[in-house]
């Protein structure tokens, strides 16, 4: 008969400590800032259900939004619920974004700054081949606040100012479960909840006492929607790792209900408006939201405690959903590829050692056409992991410079710095000591 035990070290105590005493307020905290909070300026955010966010954790930061093939023991990795197989630790983390974003038309450029928190998960282990997840993150993000001049034989000029915001957002529950050696297959429900509130206002500027027209909306959402991923891993030799993952999710028709106030009123731009008559009103009306399907495949190859390098392609089947407006959809491709190097866990004595680098690049066709054109977006992606000293948690660093649009044709084109701040706290829970 002999003793097993097992013991933790007094930093793994404390990020311990840390981690139970804080996490029911920070979760509190990111959930009620997570659904009230601005996190964009964009105009092409009026078209669609808005900018589309890259549903990446801090194990993605850098990394171009790759993980379809990526799996880590300490990182959750949502991109495909199948990775959640390989977790080895609790990772409970919470990261922030702040996005510099400039616009530029026809000679003319503008600027803004948006900071927001960007997700909020915990994962963990539930045995060597079964791990789960569960958090809050965004999916969409609408806001946006401009104006438009259009001159009209009979009123002269008409003024056009159009405001938005909210956006779409989802709770989310994904298993990653590991059925025979190298296999896993992995499955995300989630629950989609958020708001479009959107007022377009026409003014006739040249008419003394003109009726001017307002015409406000708010879109309430609220339904599931399911996701399925799958990946194969396989040993090459001693060194090299090969892994391939799939990832499909189900086209939804999301449960909304709208309501409309078209009302007309007296008073110019920079006047407070008097308003006269209600001309349409609205009230819960039906009004169902579309997400398409998508796939996407992912390779990648590991050199153990060295390096990854991964390569992901993603198809998107908005032609197939019906617009809100005017706009067009099309289907919507991107491509991505990606790097880690791999920190040197022995190298206790340098620190820049124990550090994981990333680097990554994509292009995509987004799924807007506007001006009978469709919106293109290229980016990359730089990232850091920096461990805790004497723990195996961390703080993840990343930028992201992204370009999307064109100055011409029509078209406005938008830039954007993307700064990603995230923090992991990796733990050992449930472990007792063991007696044989």
């Amino acid at each position: 008969m002999h003793t097993q035990i097992l013991c933790y070290t007094d930093s793994m105590k404390y990020s311990n400590s840390i981690l139970r005493s804080s996490l029911l307020i920070v979760i509190f905290f990111t959930i009620d800032s997570l659904v009230g909070q601005t996190t964009t300026s964009s105009p092409y955010s009026r078209y669609g259900i808005g900018n589309l966010n890259q549903q990446q954790f801090n194990v993605n930061v850098g990394y171009g939004g790759a993980g379809i093939a990526l799996r880590s023991e300490r990182f959750a990795n949502i991109i495909n619920p199948a990775s959640l197989s390989s977790l080895k630790f609790i990772a409970f983390e919470v990261a922030a974004k702040t996005s510099l974003y400039g616009i530029s038309s026809d000679g003319q450029s503008a600027s803004s700054t948006n900071a927001f928190l960007n997700h909020l998960s915990l994962s963990m282990p539930i045995n060597d081949k079964w791990g789960l997840s569960f958090g809050l993150l965004p999916i969409s993000s609408i806001g946006y606040k401009y104006s438009y001049f259009e001159e009209n034989p009979i009123v002269n000029t008409l003024q056009y100012d159009y405001v938005g915001s909210g956006g779409l957002n989802e709770i989310y529950l994904a298993n990653g479960i590991e059925v025979v050696k190298g296999l896993s297959l992995g499955f995300k429900g989630s629950f989609v909840f958020g708001a479009i509130e959107e007022e377009t206002k026409i003014f006739l500027l040249d008419q003394t006492n003109a009726f001017n027209t307002s015409d406000r909306s708010r879109n309430n959402i609220s339904d599931v929607k399911f996701d399925f991923g799958a990946q194969y891993y396989k040993e090459l030799n001693d060194d090299y790792t090969a892994t391939v993952g799939i990832t499909y999710g189900f086209g939804s028709d999301l449960n909304g209900s709208k309501t409309q106030l078209v009302r007309s009123f007296i008073g110019n731009p920079d006047q407070l408006e008097r308003f006269l008559d209600t001309t349409n009103f609205i009230r819960n009306e039906k009004n169902n939201l579309e997400l398409p399907s998508n796939i996407g495949l992912g390779f990648s190859l590991e050199k153990k405690e060295k390096w990854i390098a991964e390569i992901n392609y993603t198809n998107s089947d908005w032609s197939n959903v019906t617009p809100i407006g005017n706009e067009g959809y099309a289907d919507s491709q991107t491509l991505t590829g990606a790097m880690r190097f791999l920190p040197n866990k022995n190298a206790y004595a340098d620190y820049f050692k124990l550090i994981t680098y990333s680097f990554g690049a994509r292009y995509t066709n987004t799924y807007l056409e506007v001006n009978g054109q469709q919106l293109n977006e290229v980016g990359i992606n730089f990232g850091l992991t920096l461990p805790f000293r004497k723990s195996i948690s961390s703080v993840t660093i990343g930028a992201e410079a992204l370009r999307r649009g064109k100055d011409k044709d029509g078209l406005l084109q938008e830039d954007f710095l993307n700064i990603h701040l995230g923090i992991t706290f990796n733990d050992r829970w449930f472990i007792k000591r063991k007696y044989d």
